[in-house]
């Protein structure tokens, strides 16, 4: 976590100096809405972004981040992005799939083979489909920042096979399309806002869970976790939204340059996410996490095929889309 921090305090340190310098130029001020922490994988992006587009519009721009779900839990934002309340934000799939099915693909279980596989199909064509359905909705998808793959975590026992998923509550995002999933898994899944489960594992309002291990590490669930299952199960991406009404506002030049610097953040994001996974593993382990393991994911895989053909029979539209995910 050390290293996760300092990777956080550079990138914050050189954006407090690129504001020192830029803030009294600003023209324009974004509001920029997350629920994870400064030290999440996408909260260390959202502070560089903010450097970067201050640099590169010489202070004409400038974003305040607000981490910690200090602007409302996931769905309060979306809110606030389609309001014009808050002007950007990077909203995980699960939850903008409630207002826009579509992007529910992305979150179907074993969608995504490796960081390679799952790259090529957020920057391709499928990009462009999903950007035209957020513009109807007045939001302007810049890219797709991710946290890598989801694992399973556990109180109760180790999570080697479906039948240690029996029964065993679950947190889930608010997202229809992973209680499904759980369900066809045999657990007894329940939605709860990532900000509440390090008090849902202490009380035993839920046994368990699953994330990215960048975003577990980060959160410290860690600290109230016995056993971690390395699944890679899903793939968790989040999209990075801006308000069109906002964006039309600026210049061309700045709408030029803000597309610039979203695409700059998410290479260097792309950089180095696997890496924070990594670190991110020895980090659970110091915060208390006893025991991992690597399932045979083959009967998961089986249990969630009839998953793929709903999603297919929802629509023409979706069944098109996710020719998109081969």
């Amino acid at each position: 976590m050390k290293l996760l921090i300092n990777i956080f305090c550079v990138i914050f340190f050189l954006t407090v100096i690129v504001f020192s310098v830029y803030s009294q130029n600003a023209e324009y001020t974004v509001r920029y809405g997350l629920v994870e922490p400064d030290t999440d994988p996408v909260g260390i992006t959202a502070n560089e972004f903010a450097r970067i587009l201050s640099e590169k519009s010489n202070g004409r721009i400038e974003i305040k981040v607000f981490p910690n779900g200090q602007l409302g839990n996931a769905i309060e934002i979306m809110e606030g992005l389609m309001l014009g309340n808050t002007q950007m934000g990077n909203l995980f799939t699960g939850v903008l799939s409630n207002n826009i099915i579509e992007f529910s693909i992305l979150d179907l279980p074993f969608a995504m083979k490796d960081y390679t596989n799952a790259y090529r199909i957020l920057d391709g064509e499928l990009k462009e489909k999903l950007g035209e359905l957020t513009l109807q909705r007045g939001l302007r998808l810049l890219g797709f920042l991710d946290w890598g793959f989801r694992m399973m975590y556990s109180n109760r026992s180790p999570i080697k096979t479906l039948e240690d998923l029996k029964g065993i509550k679950i947190r889930t995002p608010e997202s229809s399309l992973f209680i499904k999933t759980y369900r066809l898994f045999g657990a007894n899944p329940t939605p709860i806002p990532a900000a509440e489960l390090y008090t849902a594992l202490q009380t035993g309002v839920v046994d368990a869970y699953d994330n990215s291990l960048g975003s577990a590490a980060a959160f410290k669930w860690g600290e109230v976790t016995k056993y971690a299952s390395l699944t890679s199960h899903m793939f968790s991406c989040g999209a990075l939204l801006i308000n069109e009404k906002f964006f039309q506002k600026l210049p061309n030049d700045l709408q030029e340059i803000v597309v610039a610097s979203a695409e700059e953040a998410i290479k260097a994001h792309r950089g180095r996410v696997a890496e924070i996974s990594k670190l991110s593993l020895e980090e659970l382990k110091k915060q208390g996490v006893k025991e991992f393991n690597v399932p045979d994911m083959t009967p998961f895989k089986e249990a969630v095929s009839p998953l793929w053909d709903e999603w297919r029979n929802k629509s023409k539209e979706i069944a098109e889309l996710m020719k998109l995910l081969d």
